[in-house]
């Protein structure tokens, strides 16, 4: 697809369901925008795709319909979960917002995880995206209906506090990674973090302990939750005594 002399530019490869593509040239100026405010190397990409027989699995586009010029899409996978990054170009003045369409290949629960917001089933959706901080939207094929944190409602401190968390959800979940961060308020609503963790676990249930110290002042401490790919979130409550 492509040469410079007898150097080849771009070669494609199809293995399996997928295809391999060689690029034999740099990619530094990949979001320049050509005279028609289109990126030149668009075409391109346009090309192998289509020679290929694959699909994008997200495309951004600004509010005229065209490919959103010099902006950055980063994707990542967790399990059967999706994670996509978005960043426009520097718009004029540099703190409006820039409005863009995301589509992905086939519909699936949608969130925004910097507003912790639901966004619907859908294969698209619209957002205002900024140029100072990334858009961030997770594709699921679960919705969320609750998160759960459990733990003894009291506790003497000095010893090791079993807290559980369960993601509760509608939806295909098998092999599903959730991601849970666990966070630990002191009565003084100082947030502990030696006391934080992150979960990983293979499936909707993670357990972890909160080691407290036998001189953490008594009183009620919040164990909150969220999950990491919806921004979903819970709290319980532990009165915690003093050692006896």
């Amino acid at each position: 697809m492509g040469s410079a002399g007898d150097a080849p530019l771009c070669v494609c490869n199809r293995f399996g369901d997928g295809a391999a593509v060689l690029l034999n040239f740099s990619l530094g100026d990949y979001g320049t925008p050509g005279p028609d405010g289109r990126p030149e190397l668009l075409d391109l990409f346009e090309g192998i795709f289509s020679g290929t027989g694959l699909r994008p699995n997200w495309g951004l586009t600004a509010d005229d319909g065209r490919p959103l010029a010099g902006g950055r899409v980063s994707a990542f996978n967790r399990g059967p979960a999706s994670v996509v990054g978005l960043l426009p170009s520097r718009p004029e003045p540099w703190d409006a917002l820039v409005p863009a369409t995301l589509t992905c290949a086939e519909p699936r629960h949608l969130y925004d995880l910097r507003a912790a917001k639901y966004l619907g089933r859908a294969d698209r959706t619209d957002l205002s995206l900024k140029f100072t901080s990334a858009t961030l939207i997770a594709a699921l094929p679960w919705r969320v209906e609750s998160l759960q944190v459990t733990a003894p409602e009291r506790f003497t401190a000095g010893g090791p506090c079993t807290v559980q968390v369960r993601l509760r959800a509608d939806g295909d979940t098998a092999g599903a990674l959730p991601v849970f961060r666990v966070n630990v308020i002191g009565p003084d609503g100082a947030d502990r973090h030696y006391y934080a963790r992150t979960l990983a676990p293979e499936g909707l249930e993670a357990e972890t302990v909160v080691p407290f110290a036998a001189n953490d002042p008594p009183g009620d401490w919040r164990i909150t939750a969220r999950d990491m790919l919806t921004g979903a979130s819970a709290t319980a409550v532990v009165r915690l005594e003093g050692p006896k």
